[in-house]
């Protein structure tokens, strides 16, 4: 009964969170993302949270939740609510935030500490390997 249950709730996340079908064998579907805005201090290129009047929103993939993504302005976290994955064949091949994302555990992360730079601007303030330190930081 219980793996009954499972396959139905993953068909239906399947179901609400898919898009279109792109080409023979592939498919998009949608992820949600859950921002948080969180306080700071930087102390030596390290964040300490919870702590100081700077602000960072923080962005959680709903999929791995893992955070995938810092950003300073508010623009970002008001805009985006979601990332699009394609998938051959069932397997996930290809993540739009893939260039962007701090989840370095993820098969479809592409991200290197020049391409975050360039996309976020947030490494050129912060210690490349204090920022993906963050990556163990999980949605509850």
């Amino acid at each position: 009964m219980k793996e009954k249950q499972e396959l139905t709730l993953k068909e239906e996340w399947r179901e609400k969170h898919f898009l279109r079908t792109l080409v023979e064998g592939q498919q998009l579907y949608r992820v949600p993302i859950n921002w948080v805005q969180e306080r700071f201090t930087l102390k030596k290129g390290v964040m300490h949270f919870r702590k100081g009047r700077r602000k960072i929103y923080l962005a959680f993939c709903m999929a791995t939740k893992h955070l995938i993504n810092m950003e300073w302005n508010v623009l970002l976290p008001l805009m985006m609510h979601e990332t699009h994955v394609i998938t051959k064949n069932g397997e996930p091949v290809h993540c739009e935030e893939g260039r962007r994302c701090l989840n370095i555990d993820c098969p479809l992360n592409r991200t290197t500490k020049e391409s975050f730079a360039s996309e976020t601007g947030i490494s050129k303030e912060m210690n490349w390997e204090a920022v993906t330190s963050y990556r163990k930081l999980e949605w509850e």
